[in-house]
């Protein structure tokens, strides 16, 4: 952990890198990522590319002294929807290479946003036994759950899953809906953050959200989620 006293934090949980084969400029470096952040004033960030982890050692090592701190992060592809799972700052890289076949990735699948893992709620449940935090990726677009599952019981199975941590939304104003679970058959008053799900140096910071921590590190981002309403 990180602690530089209870304030508000501006964070970005999803961002892409080269390694994401959907990524728009692969000269683009982990250095010119991290300083448009940097320039953007975005103190915490996330590397959640598709499916891959590749790029978050050096990630980290390029943070080292300046003025940003990096969290290792995926983008799983699961069945249902997409879901970013978001380790502690010192999380070995080694374990998450062990997690990655766990959920259905293999090697041949890695930085392709198309490859289709385990079912959604078996991905929640993985990353909870790895000490990993669950949100439910862009959960009002296309490729999130609450698109992707048709309308029914198994929705809102999937929303009730103890092991979701959280919604990523799109849509501003589907914030307080679900944050005070006003929404018919989806009662649960859940944590909603928006991050820029960036595939290239423009998109990084057009989203973010501000959590507010004493130390930073995963027990914060979690605390903040569950005390969200706060």
């Amino acid at each position: 952990m990180v602690k530089f006293g209870l304030r508000f934090y501006k964070t970005d949980l999803h961002l892409h890198t080269s390694a994401s084969q959907c990524f728009k400029d692969k000269d683009i470096s982990i250095e010119d990522i991290l300083n448009e952040a940097i320039k953007k004033n975005i103190d915490i960030v996330a590397i959640t590319d598709h499916n891959d982890i590749s790029n978050i050692e050096e990630a980290r090592g390029y943070a080292k002294g300046k003025n940003i701190i990096v969290f290792p992060g995926i983008e799983i592809t699961a069945k249902g929807g997409h879901i970013l799972a978001i380790f502690d700052l010192d999380y070995p890289i080694s374990r998450l290479n062990d997690f990655l076949p766990v959920v259905g990735i293999t090697s041949d699948l890695r930085g392709k946003h198309n490859a289709l893992a385990a079912d959604f709620e078996i991905v929640l449940e993985k990353i909870s036994e790895y000490d990993g935090l669950a949100i439910a990726a862009h959960a009002d677009d296309k490729s999130g759950f609450l698109f992707s599952i048709p309308q029914g019981t198994h929705r809102i199975e999937i929303y009730s899953n103890k092991f979701l941590n959280g919604l990523e939304l799109i849509d501003s104003g589907n914030i307080d809906k679900y944050s005070k679970g006003s929404i018919p058959n989806y009662s649960r008053k859940i944590a909603c953050i928006q991050s820029s799900d960036s595939h290239g140096l423009s998109e990084i910071g057009r989203r973010f959200s501000y959590f507010k921590m004493d130390e930073i590190g995963l027990e914060g981002i979690r605390q903040a989620l569950f005390d969200h309403e706060l």
